[in-house]
């Protein structure tokens, strides 16, 4: 999938809102970090549990230095 084919979907997916300013921003970002784990069969589920999995630990772990690197896999 390319970008504009990304863009496309995303926006008929969310009721063909436009693709403009901080939204852009985070679909580009969103598709350059996703576009490697699409390639490695990682559905958005399991992307979207271990989301759920490292906010957990953020919390578990929120006075130690491994706080930063849960709430940067959290995203």
């Amino acid at each position: 999938m390319n970008k504009s084919d990304f863009f496309s979907t995303w926006s008929k997916l969310h009721g063909g809102a436009k693709i403009e300013g901080v939204v852009k921003i985070w679909l580009e970002i969103s598709f350059v970090f996703v576009r490697p784990l699409a390639g490695l069969r990682i559905t958005p589920n399991m992307l979207t549990l271990s989301g759920l999995a490292s906010a957990v630990a953020l919390w578990h772990f929120a006075n130690s230095w491994l706080a930063a690197l849960f709430l940067v896999l959290s995203l």
